[in-house]
């Protein structure tokens, strides 16, 4: 599936392998379940990967100051563009 599918269909990459994911939550399965004996540790807010903690903490800091919520509900964005 994964060499079948095309580039749209799966727009979530991981950074670490390339394996391409159709879900935004799916990543972060991905990531625990393949790459949990790494360094690497990946922003929950932007799928960003981060290699060293106090890095970590402050990318997770600065961006989820940058998120952008629905005033209609709970939702939330990176971009003001995917909000609209």
């Amino acid at each position: 599936m994964k060499d079948n599918s095309k580039p749209g269909k799966m727009p979530y990459v991981c950074q670490v392998c390339n394996y391409r994911l159709s879900a935004f939550a799916d990543m972060e399965t991905h990531s625990r379940t393949c790459h949990e004996n790494t360094k690497n540790l990946l922003c929950p807010f932007d799928l960003n990967i981060v290699r060293a903690l106090i890095l970590y903490m402050n990318h997770c800091q600065s961006t989820r100051k940058r998120v952008f919520q629905c005033s209609k509900c709970r939702v939330r964005f990176l971009t003001s563009k995917e909000k609209t």
